[in-house]
């Protein structure tokens, strides 16, 4: 089974998932079904990026889920930070 069966498996199953592979390897299409999954379930999501893939995250997630649903917390920006989904940076995770 692929690491995207296995992720998406998981979140089926309501566990924690932490995917960790290669640039270009399919790790959006997780992130995206997490969070139809959580906004569909009326709960929250932390989807953690590069910092340097924060603000593009962030735009691209607004525009396919709505401004209001989606926030944006580095070290410099705070924007919406009581979305129920938050691109989030390394050194701003809980």
């Amino acid at each position: 089974m692929t690491f995207s069966k296995l992720a998406i498996a998981a979140l089926e199953t309501n566990h924690s998932v932490v995917v960790c592979v290669p640039t270009g390897s399919g790790k959006t299409l997780i992130g995206e079904y997490a969070i139809y999954r959580a906004l569909s379930q009326k709960t929250s999501l932390l989807h953690h990026t590069a910092e340097g893939l924060s603000n593009q995250k962030f735009r691209d997630f607004r525009q396919r889920f709505g401004a209001e649903r989606v926030g944006l917390l580095t070290g410099d920006i705070s924007v919406n930070r009581d979305a129920p989904v938050l691109v989030m940076t390394t050194r701003d995770f809980p």
